[in-house]
């Protein structure tokens, strides 16, 4: 069955899940780096204060690109977005998976800013207000909001097994893998 075959309803309640997986997924392996602090610094020899400023460049390119993928996602729609917004967000936790540097950490806290821009809240809010009726479009956008939270629950333990089973860099895969689902979804 395709999306044009279902009602609108249903339509609207599909990209709205989509929507809160896309935010629980960003948000919540954004909140699990400081878990990495520790055996980053110790691993690469590199000071928190290094680590810390990766951090903050990943913020700053999440700032910076978040309207460029906005206008791509208005040109284009929001697929693209997602699409390639989850490509770097994948990307930016295998570098980080590989990282043997501060410059190589620094490169994938880049990618995963950019990767934050396409796929985080300044696009899937966008759609999910679009496509929300005018009465039910704040409850709309608190679910998917409220999805980030949940993504915080539920991933930073993940990301904590995957560090305490495999080790720092097997924690980035596993949370490279739950990234690349956003890409799979992108089209619902």
């Amino acid at each position: 069955m395709t999306m044009s075959a279902l009602s609108a309803r249903d339509r609207t309640a599909i990209i709205i899940a989509a929507g809160a997986f896309f935010i629980c997924v960003t948000m919540g392996v954004r909140q699990s780096f400081g878990l990495f602090l520790l055996p980053y610094t110790t691993e690469l020899g590199i000071g928190r204060d290094t680590f810390a400023l990766t951090i903050a460049m990943q913020n700053i390119v999440w700032g910076l690109a978040s309207p460029a993928f906005g206008a791509l996602a208005d040109r284009r729609g929001p697929v693209i977005s997602i699409v390639i917004g989850g490509l770097l967000y994948t990307a930016g936790l295998f570098v980080m998976a590989l990282a043997g540097s501060g410059a190589a950490l620094a490169l994938a806290q880049m990618l995963i800013g950019g990767g934050m821009a396409g796929a985080g809240f300044s696009v899937v809010l966008g759609t999910v207000g679009k496509v929300a009726s005018p009465e039910k479009r704040s409850s709309a956008l608190a679910v998917v909001t409220a999805a980030g939270s949940f993504g915080q629950f539920a991933l930073v333990p993940a990301a904590q097994l995957g560090i305490d089973l495999f080790d720092m860099r097997g924690g980035a895969v596993l949370l490279a893998v739950i990234a690349f689902l956003m890409i799979i979804a992108a089209p619902l």
